[in-house]
Order: C-alpha cells, then sequence, then structure tokens
C-alpha cells in the first residue's frame, strides 16, 4: 500500500466550515474508506457558513480505548473576535444542540465530524481579556464522541475564498 508523502501536502490547521442541526438531515450515505459520499437535507434546510480567526480553527479527534471498544473524541474549536450582540445571542441558542460539521483543511480536504447517530454539541465562552493588548471574543466548540474518526466528504463544496486586505492603503 502506498501512503502520500506528509512532505508534500501543503499545510496544517482549517481554513473554513458549514455546520447543520441533525434535525436539518435526513439521511448521510457512507462509501468504502471513511468516506461520505452525500448528506440529504430536508427540504429548505441549507447549512450555514461558519467563521473563525484565521489560524485559530482546527480539527482534533483522538481514540480512547473502553470496556466497549475504541470512540473518537473529536472536536472542532475555532475564536471569533470581538462578537458582536446578535451572534453572542446565536451562540446562545446554539449551546448543547446537535451539529453535524463540515470542515475545509489547509489540504483542501473536506472532513465530516459528527453523525445523525453521534452528533457534535456547540458550546462558547466569551473573555474580554485583562489587558489592553488582549484581544477580546469568543472561542467556541462542537464536541462528541464518535466511534470513528471524522469521515472524508466527497462532494463538492463551495468554500470561500480569502483575500488579503489592501493594508488600508487608498487606490
Amino acid at each position: 500500500m502506498d501512503f502520500p508523502l506528509p512532505f508534500l501536502e501543503n499545510m496544517g490547521g482549517a481554513l473554513y466550515f458549514y455546520f447543520i442541526e441533525t434535525s436539518d438531515v435526513l439521511s448521510e450515505t457512507y462509501a468504502a474508506n471513511h468516506q461520505v459520499s452525500a448528506l440529504t437535507l430536508k427540504e429548505g434546510a441549507q447549512m450555514s457558513a461558519g467563521y473563525a480567526t484565521p489560524g485559530s480553527l482546527s480539527l482534533k479527534a483522538d481514540p480512547v480505548e473502553s470496556e466497549h471498544g475504541t470512540y473518537f473524541t473529536t472536536e472542532i474549536k475555532g475564536f471569533f473576535p470581538r462578537p458582536p450582540a446578535s451572534l453572542v445571542a446565536e451562540f446562545f441558542n446554539m449551546v448543547n444542540r446537535k451539529y453535524i460539521v463540515l470542515l475545509r483543511d489547509g489540504n483542501n480536504k473536506t472532513r465530516m465530524a459528527g453523525t445523525l447517530e453521534q452528533p457534535l454539541r456547540f458550546s462558547f465562552s466569551e473573555d474580554t481579556g485583562s489587558r489592553a493588548q488582549d484581544n477580546p471574543g469568543a472561542a467556541f466548540r462542537f464536541t462528541g464522541n464518535i466511534n470513528h474518526p471524522p469521515y472524508f466528504y466527497t462532494p463538492s463544496l463551495s468554500f470561500p475564498t480569502l483575500t488579503e486586505p489592501d493594508g488600508g492603503q487608498e487606490a
């Protein structure tokens, strides 16, 4: 079996994510080799795009042995700087609800964390910082225990393109 060489891949980290409540998903279609080939959504349902400060978004899945076998403690976390009141209210409404999250990593691979049967739950914490140079914001997490590592999501998704700001220079 041939394995890809890690040094030929682009980079670590995650770039973008989408999320949807499991109540808006009808089914998941699994293919071979830890791949998901489709998510079927209820009529009118759509995924929400999430944002995190560049360099703060990550996916981690750690195997844990138990008397019932191996499961993966899965976490997607990120940071949103200086959230407005409307976003804090939305975060509050999302707490402990059940989600499936699709995350695009630095190697342009999309992973699906959470399933209909084993969803991720949302939580967040706010911090103003204690010093003038601290970056106030909200740290958020989607977490759960899943009986497999996050699957690769094979359908094509439209993820946003990041552009560099012009540095405040006027044209």
